[in-house]
């Protein structure tokens, strides 16, 4: 009946009734309920269905199951209700479900900034992540921590807490790339110009194809150019990334850059033609 007429108001009713009477949400008329809620716009009642459910699915056992139908409410209260503080506090129990989830961390990530709860979310992130060490699940541990580093990077008012949580990630795993490359950009942010080239040198050590050698390279050159004024050790690595990548914008207007401050005017007059060449076949592009 609800599938012609969802507003139908006696099978409501009829259905609701069994709900209560049943004290469990999880029955197939309770889908067929929802979905008509759905369907007329009172998104609030269809949310309270699924969220009649959750007992049962968790007494079940059924993480999976109980896991998508947290995510479910969530959408809802999310993306019907406008209401980002319900949808991240029922993420939050989806994390206590399965942490292992990039995409949920994500999205939890911008529910706490949008709900001024990054705090919150970061002390959630440590008590999952020390329940994966018990489990000897380091790996997980370390992610988990590095969403909680995240967090606060993107928060804007905790640059050095998020750079404590990566260094301490990086002291128990010190081959994990998402914290070098996290510190690459949150270094700069707080005035560790040193610390910031180390771990530019450090990722480099990782990395193999010229592709991805090039925008470290370029970035390390800028970094010893400028904050570490020490531009004669920037020049071999110019030199390397124009090797790599002959065309590289970065690094020739680096160079252009030295060989003003060296009045290197032959240098100079080179690297301006091929500026000049470079701004006129982009131009030609266009």
């Amino acid at each position: 009946m609800l599938q012609d007429a969802p507003e139908h108001k006696e099978t409501r009713e009829y259905l609701e009734n069994r709900i209560e009477q049943r004290h469990t949400g999880k029955f197939d008329g309770a889908i067929y309920l929802m979905q008509s809620y759905e369907r007329t716009g009172d998104f609030e009642k269809a949310a309270e269905i699924l969220q009649g459910q959750v007992p049962e699915t968790e007494r079940q056992g059924d993480k999976k199951a109980l896991f998508t139908l947290l995510v479910r409410i969530a959408d809802l209260q999310e993306q019907k209700l406008a209401a980002p503080d319900l949808a991240f506090m029922t993420l939050c129990r989806a994390l206590r479900v399965e942490p292992n989830d990039p995409q949920l961390r994500e999205r939890l990530n911008r529910l706490g900034a949008q709900s001024d709860v990054v705090d919150d979310l970061c002390e959630l992130y440590e008590e999952q992540a020390l329940a994966a060490e018990v489990s000897g699940k380091h790996a997980l541990a370390a992610e988990l921590r590095e969403s909680a580093g995240a967090a606060l990077a993107g928060d804007g008012n905790a640059p050095e807490r998020a750079v404590q949580i990566y260094e301490a990630v990086l002291e128990k795993q010190p081959g994990r790339l998402v914290p070098l490359e996290a510190l690459s950009a949150l270094y700069p942010r707080i005035g560790r110009h040193a610390d910031h080239e180390k771990v530019l040198r450090r990722r480099l050590m990782f990395k193999d194809d010229a592709l991805e050698r090039v925008p470290i390279l370029v970035e390390l050159a800028r970094c010893l150019v400028g904050p570490l004024e020490r531009p004669d050790e920037a020049l071999p690595i110019l030199e390397e990334t124009r090797r790599l990548d002959p065309g590289n914008t970065g690094a020739r207007r680096l160079l252009i850059e030295l060989m003003e401050q060296r009045a290197n005017l032959a240098a100079l007059r080179d690297l301006l033609d091929e500026e000049i060449a470079a701004c006129k076949e982009s131009k030609d592009e266009e």
